[in-house]
């Protein structure tokens, strides 16, 4: 694959994660809508690390601290919503604002390299 095709795969899971995460806030039973989050984050990670590998960031040495923070970014705003909407359903709609947040910083983080 060329870094065009991951990166454009890149930006194409981040708009279906996006979009997961609104459907999953407005009604957070159907399993579709978690399954595809969780599906989007996976192949997020997948063409993250294809990406670096054609960046050469390997892991011979170490990965810079922004590489860290954006994976526990991509972490955290994987693991909220699904908790949230499974123990908390009443209050998840309202907390999508925060999930938002933190892809906002994981964007962050991969534009700007810190």
């Amino acid at each position: 694959m060329t870094y065009f095709d991951i990166k454009f795969l890149h930006h194409l899971m981040t708009a279906l994660l996006i979009y997961s995460l609104m459907m999953m806030s407005y009604n957070p039973k159907p399993k579709l809508n978690k399954f595809l989050y969780l599906f989007c984050s996976i192949m997020m990670l997948v063409s993250g690390v294809m990406s670096m590998e054609r960046l050469d960031m390997r892991a011979d040495d170490t990965y810079p601290v922004w590489i860290y923070a954006k994976l526990g970014c991509l972490l955290i705003a994987t693991a909220l919503p699904i908790l949230m909407a499974k123990f908390l359903p009443k209050i998840a709609s309202k907390l999508s604002f925060l999930y938002l947040i933190f892809i906002l910083a994981a964007v962050f983080l991969g534009v700007y390299r810190p």
